[in-house]
């Protein structure tokens, strides 16, 4: 927890009050198992888990740091500008693998098996906060707390970053006379969610002038996840009769990225002049901005080979399977919980000398790409059996509210009026989120022999989905006047998906009689 903050005081300071709060947290975190085995009979298993947290508690339970820079039921008279600043940066970076190998030699029936696992698991959770606040309202609902500076800048900021590298290779070897056999299995989960909410707000402050240089409020998030998940999984085996060789491999990713960027103006009165120094940019602005730019970058990869050779008998499988939920405002179960980003004014009044701009921007991206491979070959002087599958899945979801608004709730009509009153006033909403999904399957089934069989199937699915709310309005307030141009609302929904999925199987038998069969979608 990071703190900064006046209660219960009155500041009087000749230039400026400054209070922040900034709290900067890092995890780096490496984790690798490699296992061998060797013998006639031979078995290796390797694995590597990494958990890593930022305001979790020891059960897993979210119990997010505080980054907060407010005034609370204080007074402040600074003869140059009041600023406040909540700044965030929360850094995971976790990197795992696991290798195992197993080598069986003998003059019959030998047989290897191995096995690797991967798991990371990693999560972010904060909020992040700058504010002036009067918890202590009077019976009108409007608090006598004051501020008087020449510039009011209320700021939070968030920029939270999850990194994970996630990578599982079993290989397995097998050499006999007769009978052999192989057995491989490589897997990489990873899981990693960031939560945050970032607000900069004024709420319940019966009277805040800026002198000249404006009232400024700003929320911005840019939370990122980063992750890569690879599992490779080969099985190889020789036999002078009879023969077994399977292998597969799986990778899976789960990313969610929740939480709420707000800028707003809650229960307050706002004057802001510019009378005094009128070359001062934006001189006597009143401006709210919330900006949303967080992003996932997802890349899944399996790859499993079987090659059997027998004189005899043989039979070589291989299965890879790819999976990729990538969720910007949707948890883990599939509940949607929309990202909000929202600047807004409520049950206020405010009195710009310059302009009134309530700016609000989403740019959400989600870019994942899975791949799956299979291949899988067997040969045999008599009966020879190889099928390979393969199996990619990608599901994108993203959904958020993006608003920017003037409202007048009721909860207090009767007790004052809400009047807005600027040079202009500009209400814009923008969203530009996007999602791009290229997922891929490819398997490969070769079977040589007298009678000889090769099964292949390849599916490669996306599922992508865009639920955004974007809206701006202005609702039941007493007074709304622009002095000098125009009164503008602007909602804008730019989103975008972009999808590429391709499946390829193929399977070929060779021999005096033979079957190949291959399926994809």
């Amino acid at each position: 927890t990071t703190n900064a903050y006046a209660t219960n005081t009155s500041l009087d300071a000749n230039t400026d009050v400054n209070i922040d709060a900034i709290n900067s947290g890092e995890i780096k975190s490496t984790v690798v198992a490699v296992v061998l085995g060797g013998g006639a009979i031979s078995a290796a298993i390797g694995g590597a888990l990494a958990q890593n947290s930022i305001g979790y508690d020891q059960n897993g339970d979210e119990d997010a740091i505080e980054v907060q820079a407010y005034l609370s039921d204080s007074s402040v008279v600074a003869g140059g500008d009041l600023s406040l600043l909540a700044d965030s940066e929360q850094i995971v970076n976790a990197g795992a693998g696991a290798g195992s190998l197993s080598i069986a030699v003998g003059e019959g029936n030998a047989f290897s098996a191995s096995g690797s696992g991967v798991s990371t698991v990693n999560k972010v959770a904060a909020n992040v906060k700058a504010g002036i606040l009067d918890s202590s309202p009077t019976s009108s609902g409007i608090s006598i707390t004051g501020v008087i500076a020449d510039k009011v800048d209320v700021s939070a900021k968030d920029t939270s970053d999850i990194k994970a590298d996630v990578g599982a290779v079993a290989v397995g070897i097998t050499v006999g006379a007769g009978s052999t056999g192989t057995i491989t299995l490589g897997v990489s989960l990873a899981e990693n969610i960031i939560n945050t909410d970032v607000e900069a707000y004024i709420a319940d402050v019966a009277s805040l002038t800026a002198r000249d240089e404006g009232v400024f409020l700003s929320a911005d998030q840019s939370s990122t996840i980063k992750a890569t998940a690879v599992a490779v999984s080969v099985a190889l085996g020789s036999s002078g009769s009879n023969g077994l060789s399977l292998a597969g491999a799986g990778a899976d990713a789960h990313n969610v990225i929740l939480g709420k960027t707000n800028a707003y103006i809650d229960n307050s009165s706002i004057y802001s002049d510019h009378t005094n120094t009128s070359s001062v940019a934006n001189a006597g602005a009143v401006s709210l901005t919330a900006i949303n730019t967080s992003d996932i970058t997802a890349r899944i990869a399996a790859v499993a080979a079987t090659v059997g050779l027998s004189g005899n008998s043989g039979l070589s499988g291989a299965i890879g399977a790819a999976i990729a939920y990538n969720n910007i405002g949707e948890k883990l179960d599939g509940t949607q919980q929309a990202i909000e980003v929202q600047s807004y004014i409520r049950n206020s009044s405010v009195d710009a000398g310059g302009k009134l701009v309530l700016d609000t921007d989403a740019d959400l991206t989600i870019d994942a790409g899975a791949g799956a491979g299979s291949m899988a070959i067997s040969a045999s002087g008599s009966t020879a059996l190889s099928g390979a599958g393969t199996g990619v899945n990608t599901t994108n979801n993203v959904a958020a509210n993006v608003k920017a608004f003037i409202e007048d709730t009721g909860a207090l009509k009767g007790t004052y009026s809400t009047s807005i009153a600027a040079d202009s006033i500009s209400v814009t909403a923008d969203d530009i989120s996007e999602i791009t999904a290229n997922v891929g399957a490819a398997s490969l089934a070769l079977s040589f022999g007298s009678t000889s069989v090769a099964l292949t199937i390849g599916v490669s699915l996306a599922r992508n989905s865009i639920d955004n709310d974007i809206s701006t309005y202005i609702d039941d307030i007493d007074s709304v006047s622009s002095r000098s141009t125009s009164i503008v609302l602007n909602a804008t929904n730019s989103a975008t998906i972009s999808t590429e999925s391709v499946a390829v199987s193929l399977a070929a038998s060779f021999g005096s009689t033979g079957i190949g069969l291959a399926g994809a979608g």
